[in-house]
């Protein structure tokens, strides 16, 4: 990787976030989509609990990751209790502000990212994350775009991916989980408009992306996501802690993920641990 400062400005910061504590957005839930099944993959506790991630990952941008020009939050009718909203660097965008009418309420990340392109203002440049993810240490642009403002693409490699898969399913008869299923869905969609088929996994985590490549990508499959628009919590039809470990080593990028697996516990001790590596208030809290 070449390692040459780039000179890009600006770079945005795109968060998703969601107060699954908030009972009126429960109800919303609820009525929309069901009450949530705890050991759901697809909508458990796990993917709307809310332990503060973000004034965490916040705190972690400011510290490590200075250059950052603007922060916007996406959400769904709803503003953390500690932002400062007057904050001139951070911006709340509502769900109805870049989605259409159809596609609302949303509970999906997966339909709520094709959209990110339309917040108002955002920089051609910007990075997405969830609000569990941090910056670990120092970061600049250059480790995110190349010199000529192309982002770096990290990904988890998968040799043999499409046939392992189709082995796993077909001979021991284990359901695909959901985030294999659209994990497929992109590569195959892929694979049959470019004729290659990419096996690699996205790498969950802060990611560095052009607005126009949003936009390119949402106009050109936009046949083929469509039906997804309408998924208002996650589908198999979607295109897409370890605290010792974390305590000892210094990652650029780190995610504290949630799942159908953590329990209450966890999310304590998760968010024990952040608060211990993030004790310094950040600019963004009242």
């Amino acid at each position: 990787m070449n390692k040459q400062q780039t000179t890009l400005q600006p770079i945005d910061l795109v968060y998703l976030w969601v107060d699954g504590n908030d009972p009126v957005w429960q109800d919303k839930r609820n009525k929309t989509i069901g009450v949530t099944e705890e050991k759901s993959a697809t909508n458990c506790d796990g993917r709307y609990a809310n332990h503060d991630e973000l004034l965490y990952s916040l705190r972690s941008a400011e510290k490590f990751a200075p250059w950052i020009n603007h922060i916007y939050i996406v959400t769904d009718g709803q503003t953390p209790e500690w932002l400062d909203t007057n904050n001139p660097k951070v911006s709340i965008i509502d769900h109805s502000e870049i989605m259409p009418a159809e596609a609302l309420p949303c509970f999906n990340s997966s339909a709520i990212e094709h959209f990110l392109w339309r917040i108002p203002g955002l920089s051609e440049h910007f990075l997405y994350a969830n609000d569990d993810m941090y910056f670990g240490r120092t970061v600049e642009s250059s480790d995110f775009f190349a010199p000529d403002g192309l982002p770096y693409i990290r990904q988890n490699r998968r040799p043999f991916r499409r046939p392992l898969l189709w082995l796993k399913s077909k001979i021991s008869g284990k359901k695909m989980s959901h985030y294999n299923h659209i994990v497929q869905n992109a590569a195959e969609l892929i694979a049959s408009y470019y004729g290659k088929y990419y096996g690699a996994k996205a790498h969950h985590n802060i990611d560095a992306y052009l607005k126009s490549d949003f936009e390119y990508t949402y106009r050109l499959f936009l046949e083929q996501l469509e039906p997804t628009f309408s998924n208002h919590m996650r589908s198999d039809n979607d295109i897409p802690r370890h605290f010792e470990k974390l305590r000892n080593a210094k990652p650029m990028l780190f995610c504290m993920n949630d799942s159908e697996y953590a329990t209450e516990a966890d999310r304590i001790r998760s968010k024990e641990v952040l608060a211990e590596r993030f004790a310094e208030k950040s600019s963004f809290e009242k």
